[in-house]
């Protein structure tokens, strides 16, 4: 018995010491990302429905999305694809004029120089009205479906 209980101190003594004698090693590692500016554009159709001579005005809508402490520079319309001294609609060889402005009265002409800029970008779309004008007595075009294209750039 006396054997047996010097074998169970022993074989405990070695458990013990090897627990105590143990070592660790340890590292830190980092966990990084970088959020990078970028935006995005899409805007509605603006559509100045059936024209019978008479001024038509009509809106698109932009909606602008931007990474959080985004800053835009400038917000661009193109010309179209028929401009000639103004924006113009075309069906086969005929068009219509029209104008693009950035404000409800219609008096600031949105061109490729000029453009509202939005409040300061925050990760949500901000919504940007773009005000079109269709004028009256452009009685020379015929009946048809009239159309052009505008290009809307995001400068961030």
């Amino acid at each position: 018995m006396k054997k047996l209980l010097t074998a169970i101190c022993l074989i405990s003594t070695l458990f013990y010491a090897g627990i105590v004698s143990a070592t660790t090693a340890t590292n830190i590692f980092s966990v990084t990302a970088d959020v990078n500016a970028t935006c995005t554009v899409s805007g509605t159709n603006l559509d100045f429905a059936a024209y019978n001579g008479s001024q038509v005005d009509s809106t698109s809508t932009l909606t602008v999305t931007c990474t959080n402490g985004t800053s835009i520079n400038k917000i661009t319309l193109s010309l179209g694809d028929n401009y000639n001294v103004m924006r113009r609609m075309k069906h086969s060889t005929y068009y219509l004029n029209y104008g693009l402005y950035s404000d409800v009265g219609r008096t600031a002409a949105w061109d490729e120089t000029t453009y509202p800029i939005p409040p300061a970008m925050d990760g949500t779309g901000k919504t940007i009205t773009v005000y079109g004008r269709l004028p009256g007595a452009q009685l020379g075009s015929v009946v048809g479906h009239y159309t052009d294209n505008i290009t809307v750039t995001v400068d961030y």
